[in-house]
């Protein structure tokens, strides 16, 4: 779980993205996590 939870973190701050991408990007791994 921590190993997963910190590539994510990398995933965000290496990511160049404009914000709204990167929220959206949350919000998707937020869903499977919940199983929506």
């Amino acid at each position: 779980y921590r190993s997963t939870a910190k590539k994510k973190r990398w995933k965000i701050i290496d990511a160049s993205k404009p914000k709204l991408e990167i929220h959206e990007e949350i919000l998707k791994a937020f869903s499977k996590k919940l199983g929506l």
